[in-house]
């Protein structure tokens, strides 16, 4: 029963991709990390028009002040292709304080 559960949230979580390194504040909402994700893409990867591609985008965990280091966003995309033509980028990330990876159960 354990090993159906996991199996069903493992495909469940298929499109989505974790984000690690960007800046976060206070207030911050779904919408922003959206676009946020979005001006990411462009920039840092090269790859215009992803927000078109994300179903939903949002911090993972409670915003803490006094925390140093910023929530990961975890990114459910519209399509499992296109989550790995942004996955296939991360490797642009390398010798940054950017991190890109699967999210698994």
């Amino acid at each position: 029963m354990e090993d159906s559960i996991t199996d069903l949230q493992s495909r469940s979580m298929r499109e989505n991709l974790l984000f690690f390194g960007l800046a976060e504040y206070k207030g911050e909402r779904w919408e922003n990390c959206v676009s946020l994700i979005d001006d990411f893409c462009e920039t840092q990867l090269g790859l215009s028009s992803i927000g078109e591609n994300i179903e939903r985008a949002h911090r993972v965990g409670k915003f803490d002040e006094g925390r140093n280091k910023p929530r990961p966003i975890v990114v459910k995309f519209s399509s499992f292709r296109r989550r790995e033509s942004v996955r296939e980028q991360a490797r642009l990330l390398s010798g940054t304080k950017f991190r890109i990876q699967e999210r698994f159960p």
